[in-house]
């Protein structure tokens, strides 16, 4: 028996070494920094394995992706004011033989300008790797590459100069479209783009849009532009008016002798920038000043190349090592942003806390297991109350990951997996459930994230009590979107004592107060709802309000305000993510409670479009002759109408009223969707 348990562990080491797979243990690792320090990661040790998570980051400093990255000071900034600033070791080199010490230098400035807080934290939690990193995490690298973008270049004209192949950075993913791992790629980005590639033109370049609508049509052609001439305007002026008035497929941009290369469109919105939506329009890109390469325009006939996006997987990027030493995957990097590497290093962290929370002691109720495709239906058996009762916090624990090993694995859209609950029947309640709709029965909604396998929450329930305790059995359903590539759902409830506010309280009634099965235009009517009235218990002694509000589509990019009136109380919320491109993962989706009342630390959605899980419970919820009286309405705030794609390219219109606001939003085809409950609290000492 021994001899086996030696001969086992044997084999799984050398598999470790060898293969390199999200979950899998890593192997010992030693780096070296240029403090002088060292990080050591042992498995044999396991007293002295740090249990800090691990961020590494090597790059190629020829790549000009990497280097923008570690150079560039918004780039960087959004790196080091990551909230919260995650308590996770980031440790970045180079892969390439490069000094890591410019790079080092340039973070260690700006952060030297940062509040002392943030600069105590990366001074703990930040270092630099001065040497190779080793054969481990060289391996590991490797097996999970980065890519290397560049721009290949041929003549169209016999006896003209050899193929050019320049380094290239592409602009903004989605102020314009690129060729990456990306939902709305050509093709996967390790093949040339386009396949026989393109015809690309040298032209002027103009700043204004009425002499472009007078200037050559490029339909058909891909625009390069040389920026040595000098131009009075900015690259994504000049971009949109080779692309959206002179119909290039594209735009090229070569920069000055002396000029390091540019993000395009770094903080603009895809709203304002070229691309539309079609996977083979809308590129943007940018090399560094060639004289070979202007020299191919210069002996070609018509100033006419062709062109090809060429990318190819190199040794780099982020590796993340949980407490555990297992392997976990950081997601693609699609923008030159170092504030992925805040991201990775804030999900890995997330991720402790929420495996800490699952070592508590627990009841775990099984619901959803291995459940693959477009639908699931269980009838599960439900605890006796008397069980049930000892227990004063009750959460969902929902897992979703897909078939394969890695991200790549996953579909690359996003969409809803909803979840419906019905107690004292055996009937499915699925016909009501779907993405579009939120039925009344739906006690969980989760999005699936784009090429991430990596989906795991705790989320509060302990307002299903109500139901659950009067319950032998309950019928849960679930329906999902799939899109060929199906996705793997979890889902359990957790019932566990925890010590907060609510502990002596429990629910025992709840009442749909409105419920949108249906689209519904934005217009003059949508907030004619009529005020309703709820009978209270006599032994109530509190009361929740909750509400869901979530969207897919336009409403994505539509910054709106809810209002709440009860009784002679007011709750607002306003949601200004779509205001910002990272809105959602800078506030990781926490679930709000407009009241303020605390949520665990791990009360997390998936950041995508946000759902607005929204909580009221405060003293002025007061009562009127034993009732409630709600009223709900919603607005969109006009001054940000232009961040709305449909409304800025459909019309042009002066916003100066409510009422023209709402002609403007007609146009959208908005998929807002609103769920009330109200769950009525008593007093019940558990």
């Amino acid at each position: 028996f021994c001899l086996f348990c030696l001969c086992v562990c044997f084999a799984e080491n050398e598999e470790l070494y060898t293969s390199f797979l999200p979950g899998q243990l890593v192997p010992d690792f030693t780096l070296n920094f240029t403090d002088g320090s060292q990080y050591t990661h042992s498995l044999r040790n396991n007293q002295s394995m740090e249990r800090i998570p691990v961020a590494i980051f090597t790059i190629n400093a020829t790549d000009p992706f990497s280097y923008f990255m570690l150079t560039n000071p918004e780039s960087i900034q959004s790196f080091l004011t990551v909230d919260p600033l995650p308590k996770v070791h980031v440790f970045i080199g180079t892969n390439d033989g490069t000094n890591v010490e410019p790079f080092s230098a340039a973070i260690w400035r700006i952060l030297s300008a940062m509040p002392q807080h943030i600069r105590t934290h990366w001074t703990q939690y930040l270092r630099f790797i001065s040497a190779e990193v080793g054969d481990t995490v060289t391996s590991i690298m490797s097996q999970w590459p980065t890519l290397s973008r560049s721009l290949t270049v041929s003549p169209l004209t016999e006896g003209s100069p050899s193929i050019v192949t320049i380094p290239r950075l592409d602009g903004h993913f989605q102020f314009c479209n690129i060729v990456e791992w990306s939902n709305h790629s050509p093709q996967p980005p390790t093949r040339p783009y386009p396949p026989n590639g393109a015809k690309m033109l040298k032209v002027n370049g103009t700043c204004s849009a009425s002499a472009a609508a007078t200037s050559t049509n490029l339909k058909g052609y891909w625009a390069f532009i040389d920026l040595e001439v000098g131009f009075p305007c900015s690259v994504e002026d000049l971009a949109k008016n080779a692309v959206l008035i002179q119909n290039a497929t594209g735009v090229v941009f070569m920069a000055s002798r002396m000029d390091s290369l540019k993000l395009i469109g770094q903080n603009a919105f895809e709203q304002s920038g070229i691309w539309n939506g079609d996977d083979n329009q809308g590129f943007c890109s940018m090399v560094s000043y060639s004289d070979a390469l202007k020299n191919m325009f210069s002996v070609n006939r018509n100033s006419v190349v062709n062109v090809t996006l060429t990318t190819s997987p190199q040794p780099g990027g982020i590796v993340l090592v949980d407490s555990s030493g297992r392997l976990r995957e950081a997601g693609a990097l699609l923008n030159p942003s170092l504030s992925i590497l805040g991201y990775a290093a804030q999900e890995v962290e997330y991720h402790e806390r929420l495996n800490k929370n699952l070592t508590e002691p627990a009841l775990v109720i099984p619901v959803f297991y291995n459940a693959i495709g477009e639908s699931a239906s269980e009838n599960i058996s439900i605890p006796s109350k008397a069980i049930l009762q000892q227990f004063n916090y009750l959460e969902i624990e929902a897992t979703m990951t897909c078939r394969g090993m890695t991200d790549l694995d996953c579909d690359k859209w996003d969409h809803v997996h909803s979840v419906s609950m019905v107690c004292g029947t055996k009937t499915s309640n699925q016909q009501t459930l779907s993405e579009a709709n939120v039925s009344p029965h739906e006690v969980a909604r989760y999005i699936t994230p784009y090429r991430r396998r990596v989906g795991h929450w705790l989320t509060p329930a302990t307002l299903l009590f109500n139901q659950l305790d009067e319950a032998s059995y309950c019928v849960f359903d679930l329906v999902a979107t799939d899109n060929g590539s199906p996705w793997v759902f979890e889902m359990n409830l957790r019932a566990r004592n925890v010590e907060n506010e609510m502990q002596s309280l429990r629910p025992i009634s709840q009442q749909l107060l409105f419920n949108s099965t249906v689209f519904k235009t934005f217009d003059s009517t949508y907030n004619t709802r009529p005020t309703l009235h709820v009978e209270a218990p006599t032994n109530m002694v509190g009361a929740y309000l909750r509400a869901l509000i979530t969207g897919h589509g336009t409403m994505e990019f539509t910054p709106s305000r809810h209002v709440f009136e009860i009784n002679n109380g007011q709750y607002n919320v306003t949601f200004m993510d779509p205001l910002d491109q990272n809105g959602c993962a800078k506030k990781v989706c926490p679930i709000l409670f407009v009241s303020g009342v605390r949520l665990f630390e791990d009360d997390y959605q998936m950041p995508l479009y946000c759902h607005r899980f929204v909580s009221v419970r405060d003293s002025s919820l007061s009562m009127s002759n034993n009732k409630f009286i709600f009223h709900f309405f919603t607005s969109f705030n006009y001054l940000f109408i232009k961040r709305c794609r449909w409304a800025l390219k459909q019309m042009v219109m002066v916003l100066l009223s409510l009422d023209e606001m709402v002609g403007a939003m007609v146009f959208m085809f908005l998929q807002l969707k609103l769920m009330w409950r109200i769950t009525l609290i008593a007093t019940r000492q558990i």
